[in-house]
């Protein structure tokens, strides 16, 4: 399978969960700012390369129970984690558009995406498309819970000038990353982060609201209770991302092929991007219409409980 390819599924789990935390803001991030937080997230890949090949702390031990959990905690934990906090404190958080909390979790999760993205292209060219898939379920989205997570505290040190939440953050993210690269425990880290990371979109959400826009959103969460479906905005999400991820991978995919100067047939080229491209908008679009239905119903379920206390 060529590289484009591989290249291409590589990066798409990363742009549609960049989406998923994008659409949770109200007053939305520049993207200048977006995407040069994303590119100092990719940079760090190297920080975190050079750390790894002259870590001496897993050469002694033989065991390999013992050197797996090591490795992970010492050469790729420790330095991973370090340089997405050093993005958010020394370039995000000086930024004037981080000017309330929930910034730091779309800011967090942006850093962390660009560091899993190149990771994620260097893996899935060494190893398959199979890698692809299932690290566009694990260790992707790991990244981008992780990283808001660790942004919520750099925004609780900024806003709320908790001297302890950075080194409390780094932390917590630290033994989650560990957690993740142990088999046994991998499935129930990855969850926590997922719904702690959530909670934690919600809450800063209600803090963008204020109490005026929560009351109307506790109204609408019983409107919605009675007149809407919450399993479309699941249909909504999952065949929207499906759709366009074989989308962007048949159309991206023949178009970077050709970019990068392979033998590509010009009929197969334009056929591609005639099959290809439909199912990539209307995917997307598919996707970004349940990300705001469940933004939505969420928001209003969440000020509901909150009206009620």
């Amino acid at each position: 399978m060529s590289f484009a390819f591989l290249a291409v599924s590589a990066v798409i789990p990363s742009l549609l969960i960049m989406r998923y935390f994008h659409a949770r803001d109200r007053y939305r991030e520049p993207q200048r700012v977006l995407w040069t937080t994303f590119g100092l997230g990719v940079l760090s890949v190297f920080g975190v390369a050079v750390v790894f090949i002259y870590s001496p702390l897993v050469d002694g031990i033989d065991n390999p129970l013992l050197r797996g959990p090591v490795d992970a905690f010492a050469s790729a934990a420790i330095p991973e984690e370090l340089l997405k906090l050093l993005v958010l404190v020394a370039y995000c958080a000086r930024h004037k558009e981080f000017d309330e909390p929930l910034d730091g979790l779309v800011y967090g999760a942006t850093a962390s995406l660009g560091f899993a993205t190149l990771e994620n292209v260097l893996y899935v060219v060494q190893n398959g498309l199979g890698l692809a898939v299932m690290r566009a379920f694990t260790a992707v989205p790991g990244h981008a819970f992780s990283g808001a997570i660790l942004g919520w505290h750099v925004s609780q040190w900024k806003f709320h000038h908790k001297k302890y939440a950075i080194p409390f953050g780094y932390v917590v993210v630290v033994l989650l990353y560990v957690g993740l690269a142990v088999v046994l425990i991998s499935l129930p880290a990855l969850l926590i982060e997922i719904v702690w990371a959530r909670r934690l979109l919600l809450r800063a959400r209600l803090e963008q609201d204020g109490p005026n826009t929560r009351a109307r959103n506790a109204w609408a969460a019983m409107q919605a209770a009675l007149t809407s479906n919450s399993v479309w905005d699941y249909v909504l999400l999952v065949v929207g991302g499906v759709l366009a991820s074989l989308g962007g991978l048949l159309a991206l995919g023949l178009g970077l092929g050709a970019l990068l100067g392979s033998e590509t047939n010009p009929a197969l080229l334009v056929g591609g991007l005639i099959i290809g491209v439909p199912p990539l908008l209307v995917g997307g679009l598919m996707f970004s219409r349940g990300l705001s239905r469940r933004a939505e119903r969420a928001q209003a379920e969440h000020a509901a409980r909150w009206y009620r206390r």
